[in-house]
C-alpha cells in the first residue's frame, strides 16, 4: 500500500488490536500514543515518513514480540523504555535517524531478542556489553554508525549468531581467539573499520560463513590456508588492507577455480601494484 497521512489518533479504540501492520506507506508526523493497545504483539511502522522521537508510550506495550520503527526520520537517542518490553524478539530500527550512544541496560531486559538491527543510524560509543545478555540472537546489525573500541569479545559468546554486520565504524583492535565459537554463523562483515592485526586461521572452522567481508582494514601479514575449508564461502573480500603479504593459499584458489564457489574474491595484488599479495585467482585485484 502507499497510505499517505497521519496515522489517526482513534485507532487507539482497537483495544484487542493484536497486530498492526503499516510498514512501507507514506505516513507522516508523529507516531500517535498507542499505550493503550495493550495487547498489540505486533507493531510495524516501517518505512514511512514518521517523525519526532521513538514515544515513550512502547513501554506500555509489554506484549510487544516485533517492533519496527526503520526507515523513518526519527531522532534522538534509543530510550531506556524499551527495557521494558520483556517478551520482545525481533527490534527493527535501522535507518531511523537515531544517535548517541546504545544503552545497554535495555538488553539486560530484552533477553529473548533474535533480531536485533540498528544499522545506518548515527550511534556513537563502544558496542555495549551488555549484548552478552542476548543469547538467542540470530542477527545483529550495527554496521554504519560511528562505533569505536576494540571488537568485543564478548560477541563470541553469541553462538546462536548467523549473521553479525559491523561494518562501517570505527572499530579498532584484532578478531579474538574465540571466534571459531560462531559456529553458525554465515556472513561476517567488518568492512571500513580500523582492525588491526592477523587474519586468524581460526576462521577456517567457521564452516558455515558464506560472505567474509573484511576489506578497508589494517590487517596484516599472510592469508591463512585454513580459510580454503569454508566449502560454503561464495564471497572473501579482502582489499584494502595493504600489509597483507603473500601468496593467496592454493586452498583458497581451489574454492575458485575447482569447487566454483567462492565467486567473490578481492585483495591488493602485487600484479596491479596495490599491494603485496600474488593472487591468480582473484575476481578483483586492487
Amino acid at each position: 500500500n502507499k497510505l499517505v497521512s497521519r496515522l489517526p489518533e482513534d485507532i487507539v479504540a482497537l483495544e484487542s488490536l493484536r497486530i498492526l501492520n503499516l510498514g512501507y506507506n507514506d505516513f507522516t508526523g508523529t507516531i500517535p500514543d498507542l499505550g493503550g493497545l495493550k495487547h498489540l504483539s505486533v507493531l510495524n511502522l516501517h518505512r514511512n515518513h514518521f517523525s519526532g522521537e521513538v514515544p515513550s508510550f512502547l513501554s506500555k506495550l509489554t506484549d510487544l514480540v516485533d517492533l519496527r520503527l526503520g526507515f523513518n526520520v526519527l531522532k534522538g537517542s534509543l530510550p531506556l523504555a524499551l527495557g521494558e518490553l520483556t517478551k520482545l524478539e525481533i527490534l527493527l530500527l535501522d535507518r531511523a535517524g537515531l544517535s548517541g550512544p546504545i544503552p545497554g541496560t535495555i538488553f539486560t531486559q530484552t533477553t529473548r531478542l533474535t533480531e536485533l538491527s540498528l544499522h545506518v543510524n548515527d550511534f556513537t560509543g563502544i558496542i555495549p556489553t551488555e549484548i552478552e545478555y542476548l543469547s538467542s540472537l540470530t542477527s545483529l546489525r550495527l554496521d554504519h554508525n560511528e562505533l569505536e573500541g576494540a571488537f568485543p569479545t564478548l560477541l563470541t559468546t553469541l553462538t546462536k549468531l548467523k549473521s553479525l554486520y559491523l561494518g562501517t565504524n570505527k572499530l579498532t583492535g584484532s578478531f579474538p581467539v574465540s571466534m571459531p565459537s560462531l559456529v553458525d554463523l554465515k556472513h561476517l562483515h567488518v568492512n571500513n573499520n580500523a582492525m588491526t592485526g592477523a587474519i586468524p586461521s581460526g576462521l577456517g572452522r567457521l564452516y558455515k560463513l558464506q560472505t567474509a567481508h573484511l576489506q578497508n582494514n589494517q590487517f596484516e601479514g599472510a592469508i591463512p590456508s585454513a580459510l580454503g575449508k569454508l566449502s560454503s564461502l561464495s564471497s572473501l573480500q579482502l582489499h584494502e588492507n595493504v600489509e597483507l603479504t603473500g601468496t593467496m593459499p592454493a586452498e583458497v584458489c581451489r574454492l575458485v577455480n575447482q569447487e566454483q564457489i567462492l565467486q567473490h574474491l578481492t585483495v591488493n595484488c602485487k600484479s596491479t601494484g596495490g599491494g603485496d599479495v600474488e593472487c591468480l585467482c582473484c575476481s578483483k585485484c586492487y
